[in-house]
Order: C-alpha cells, then sequence, then structure tokens
C-alpha cells in the first residue's frame, strides 16, 4: 500500500514537471513596489493619546493618518488607492508605494503626535528593496516587484 502511494506521489510530481523546451504557464498575481512598517503594540502603549497622527514618508512619497483604537482614517475620511493604514488585533501597520527611485535604496521616515499635538516619536532608517517575484522567478525575473519590510515597533517609547 506504501509504495502504491509513493507510485502515486511520484507520477503527479511528473506530471507537474517540465522539460527544457515547453512553454511556461505563469500565474496573473500582479504586485506593485512596496514598503511596509510596522509600529506593533503603538496604540497600547499610548492609549491615553489617542487619536494619533501619524506621518510617513518613503522617499518622496509621505502620506499622513488619524489612528485611534480600533482604526486608521485618511485625512477627509477617503483612503488613498495604494496607501493603507490598518489595525489588527492592537498592532498597527502602514504600507505605502514609493516614488520612481534611483537606487533600491530608501529612506523612511515616520512622525507620531499624540491628540495633545505632543511629538511622542520621530525616526527614520534607510532600507534595501528586495526583488519579489509573486509569480514564481521565472515568470517574473524581467518585471519583478521590489519590497521591504521596517519595524520600528521596538524604537517607540
Amino acid at each position: 500500500m506504501r509504495s502504491l502511494w509513493i507510485s502515486a506521489i511520484a507520477l503527479i510530481l511528473y506530471g507537474c514537471g517540465q522539460s527544457e523546451g515547453e512553454s511556461r504557464s505563469c500565474t496573473l498575481m500582479d504586485c506593485s513596489d512596496n514598503v511596509r512598517i510596522e509600529l506593533g503594540s503603538l496604540l497600547e502603549r499610548h492609549s491615553g493619546e489617542l487619536p494619533l497622527s501619524l506621518h510617513a514618508c518613503v522617499g518622496e512619497t509621505c502620506r499622513t493618518w488619524s489612528v485611534d483604537a480600533n482604526r486608521c482614517e485618511a485625512p477627509g475620511g477617503e483612503p488613498e488607492p495604494g496607501y493603507r493604514c490598518v489595525v489588527v488585533d492592537g498592532q498597527v501597520r502602514l504600507s505605502l508605494w514609493p516614488s520612481p527611485r534611483a537606487s533600491n535604496e530608501i529612506s523612511v521616515s515616520l512622525t507620531i503626535h499624540g491628540a495633545s499635538g505632543a511629538k511622542l516619536f520621530e525616526g527614520s532608517e534607510t532600507v534595501t528593496l528586495e526583488p519579489y517575484y509573486p509569480n514564481g522567478y521565472e515568470c517574473d525575473k524581467d518585471r519583478p516587484c521590489y519590497v521591504a519590510t521596517v519595524d520600528f515597533a521596538s524604537a517607540i517609547p
């Protein structure tokens, strides 16, 4: 019985293989260059200062959000396509699409103000955007997306 299962798995894997010269079928997953900024349990540490104002920049691209215990809101209440601020289980995460750049090194900055207007945090970091191949290297090698993550969580008092 065991050899039957091994034979079945081998046959399936062989059928999924690709011989030299065969064309490759690629999925159509799309992606965009993206920098994710992790803020951790920021809301728990500054619960007496809510709502917080977050101003984040990736290269020349900057966005501002107001964040309370359950949600992020862009000025005017309308989210902008391509820019995200989410609160999940008390953890805050931002995503920004960087503007066109000359290299894969990019500056990321973050300023946080409390409800009183007091500056709670200001920091910056330079990160390297790494290639990302959502459909696999062979499918995306000519046009990868570039992504990076900056974790400010431990730096925020």
